[in-house]
C-alpha cells in the first residue's frame, strides 16, 4: 500500500518493479494530489491488481494509510498482513520485496510489526539526519525501546494491528510514530531490519518539516510537560500558603495534593491523553497512582531536608524526580485507550 501527495514519476517506475518482481495487489492513495499528477495516476490505472483510492483535498499522511488501511481489512479478508512504502522512490523494490519475504515468518503473528531501517551515516541530506535524531531519542526516552528509524515508511503490520492503527486520532506524519506507540502498548513482536538509505535530489521531494512534524509527533508529550507544569505550580503554591498557616508538613501535602490531583486528572484525561476509557476505572487507577506520588514526594522530601535542604527548595526537587514516571504510568496504564 503506497500513499501519494504529488507523487513524481518515481512511483511509476516503482510500482512496475514490484509488479515485476513478485504477484501481488497494491493499492495506492492519492491524497488529494494536484491535478497536475492525473497522468500519473492514470498510468498507474492502467496496470493489473492495482487499485487508486482517491482524497479529494490533501488530508495527511495518517489519514491516507488509515484510507488504505480500510479498504484492505474490508474489501480482502484473505490478506494477513500489509506493506506500506513511500511513493517517492526512498525505498527500493529489493527491499519492499525482502520486507515481503521477511514478513512471512511472522504470517502466524496477530500483532506483529516489520520495519524497514535505514542507516543514517554517509551523504544523508540533514534534515533528514536531524528529524529522525529527534524522533529515535524521545521515543527511546518514552518506550524504552531502540528504535533506529522511527520515520521509515516500509512497514510491513498484521491486518489485526491495521485495524487498531484506524482508532488513532493523528493524520499527520505523527501517525507512524502513533501507530509505534500503539504497537508497544499491544505488546507487538516489533522487527527491525536493514534496508538501503535512499535520497533523491536532497530528499527535496518530502513534505516532512523537521521542525514542525517533530512537533506534532510529541505533541502529547508537550501537552502533558504544560499541563505538568500549571499543576506543579498550583501545589506548590497550596503547599506554601498552608505551610506558612499551619506549620504541619503533612496537612500542607495533603491539601496541595488533593487540590492539584483533581485539576490534574481533569485536564489530562480530556486535553493531554484523550482517553475514551470509562471514567470510573481511571478515577480509580489515578487515585492510586496520586497516592503513591504523593507517598514517594513526602518520603523523598523529608529525606532531602535531612539533608540539610530547606522544605520547599526539597518539595521542588522531589517533584522533579517524580516527573517521568508519572508520565509514563498516566500514559500506559491511567489514561490508556480502549
Amino acid at each position: 500500500m503506497i500513499p501519494a501527495y504529488n507523487p513524481s514519476d518515481a512511483i511509476i517506475h516503482l510500482v512496475s518493479q514490484i509488479k515485476t518482481l513478485c504477484r501481488c495487489s497494491i493499492v495506492v492513495v492519492n491524497d488529494g494530489s494536484s491535478y497536475k499528477c492525473n497522468y500519473i495516476f492514470k498510468q498507474l490505472k492502467s496496470l493489473s491488481q492495482l487499485v487508486i483510492l482517491n482524497h479529494k483535498s490533501n488530508l495527511g499522511k495518517g489519514q491516507a494509510l488509515k484510507t488504505g488501511f480500510s479498504y484492505i481489512i474490508n474489501t480482502m479478508p484473505e490478506v494477513t498482513g500489509i506493506i506500506t512504502a513511500d511513493a517517492d522512490g526512498q525505498h527500493s523494490p529489493q527491499d519492499i520485496i525482502r520486507t515481503l519475504n521477511e514478513s512471512r515468518y511472522q504470517c502466524g503473528q496477530s500483532n506483529s510489526l516489520l520495519l524497514g531501517a535505514r542507516a543514517f551515516n554517509g551523504k544523508v541530506p540533514f534534515r533528514s539526519r536531524i528529524g529522525n535524531a529527534i524522533t529515535e531519542k524521545i521515543f527511546q526516552l518514552v518506550t524504552k525501546i531502540p528504535i533506529t528509524d522511527t520515520q521509515t515508511g516500509l512497514r510491513y503490520l498484521s491486518t489485526d494491528l491495521a485495524n487498531k492503527c484506524l482508532s488513532i486520532e493523528s493524520n499527520g506524519y505523527e501517525f507512524e510514530t502513533e501507530m509505534l506507540l500503539l504497537a508497544t502498548r499491544e505488546k507487538c513482536m516489533i522487527k527491525q531490519i536493514d534496508i538501503e538509505t535512499i535520497y533523491i535530489d536532497d530528499n527535496s521531494s518530502s513534505h516532512f518539516n523537521p521542525f514542525r512534524d517533530s512537533i506534532k509527533i510529541y505533541w502529547t508529550f508537550l501537552r502533558f510537560t504544560g499541563i505538568s507544569i500549571s499543576s506543579a505550580l498550583i501545589d506548590y503554591l497550596i503547599f506554601y500558603l498552608i505551610l506558612l498557616s499551619t506549620d504541619s508538613t503533612m496537612k500542607s501535602f495533603i491539601v496541595a495534593r488533593v487540590c492539584s490531583a483533581f485539576y490534574n486528572y481533569t485536564m489530562s484525561k480530556r486535553i493531554v491523553f484523550k482517553s475514551d476509557g470509562e471514567d470510573y476505572h481511571s478515577i480509580v487507577k489515578y487515585v492510586f497512582l496520586a497516592i503513591i506520588l504523593l507517598i514517594s514526594s513526602m518520603i523523598l522530601t523529608q529525606s532531602l531536608i535531612g539533608c540539610d535542604i530547606s522544605t520547599m527548595y526539597a518539595k521542588l526537587i522531589a517533584e522533579c524526580l517524580l516527573f517521568i514516571s508519572s508520565f509514563f504510568i498516566q500514559r500506559f496504564f491511567v489514561f490508556r485507550k480502549n
